[in-house]
């Protein structure tokens, strides 16, 4: 009887034993698993995180359809001169930003019309009644200025241009796509604007954009881009 129970003994000790066997490796396998899937999970955050930090440091694309608009604004305005407006328009968009962290409209009303400025400057005041923090922009650097659109009627035209811009808001490198709207005003006082375009000869009111030559003294009419053109409106587009 003895041999019997010896026997059975190891057999339930050999069973006990593959059993904590199959218990650690089932352990390990789940353990493994498990970290696996958080070295995983890691690795998927990393990218992510590295793919939004090449993002906020890689310049957006604007419109290409410049060429097309550049030929329609040659025609309306032969004497425009392109490439000196888009450093019209970098110029201030660096001053906008350094509005928006003053919260000054004020330095905008060179290039601005008045209606835009005051619209700006009221709400930085509902910003500052309702304690939202200023935004801080450094480091700001326009890449690129481009046509994507170009408007006209009787009174006014309208270039549309799109800048990449890249600055450090608030610490944190950013890239963005702003649209500038810029406006070519014949009445006097349209949407702020402060001086119509009269002959500098005779004095007589100019009516419709892109006249060459006054009407009543046939003398050529001369305009230069910072009395005649004001950006009516500066807003982030993504």
């Amino acid at each position: 009887m003895s041999g019997i129970y010896t026997t059975a003994l190891v057999v339930c000790f050999s069973i006990i034993f593959v059993i904590v066997i199959l218990i650690v490796a089932v352990t390990m396998i789940l353990r493994g698993i498990r970290l696996s899937s958080r070295s995983s999970l890691g690795q998927i955050v990393n990218a992510i995180q590295q793919a939004d930090d090449e993002q906020m440091m890689t310049p957006k694309t604007v419109s290409g359809a410049e060429p097309v608009y550049r030929q329609m604004i040659a025609r309306d305005f032969p004497e425009f001169n392109l490439e000196l407006a888009k450093s019209y328009i970098s110029g201030a968009l660096s001053e906008y930003f350094h509005a928006k962290a003053t919260r000054n409209a004020g330095v905008l009303r060179d290039n601005c019309t008045a209606q835009y400025c005051d619209a700006l400057q009221s709400q930085f005041n509902n910003e500052k009644l309702t304690n939202k923090q200023p935004e801080n922009y450094t480091n700001i650097k326009v890449h690129r200025v481009v046509v994507s659109n170009y408007l006209r009627n009787g009174e006014e035209a309208q270039i549309t241009f799109e800048a990449a811009v890249g600055y450090a808001l608030n610490g944190r490198p950013s890239q963005h796509k702003y649209k500038v709207n810029y406006s070519y005003f014949l009445s006097y006082g349209a949407r702020g604007e402060n001086e119509s375009l009269k002959c500098s000869n005779c004095g007589a009111p100019i009516e419709s954009v892109g006249v060459k030559v006054c009407p009543y003294c046939n003398e050529v009419i001369e305009a230069s881009v910072e009395r005649t053109w004001k950006i009516t409106d500066i807003s982030m587009v993504i």
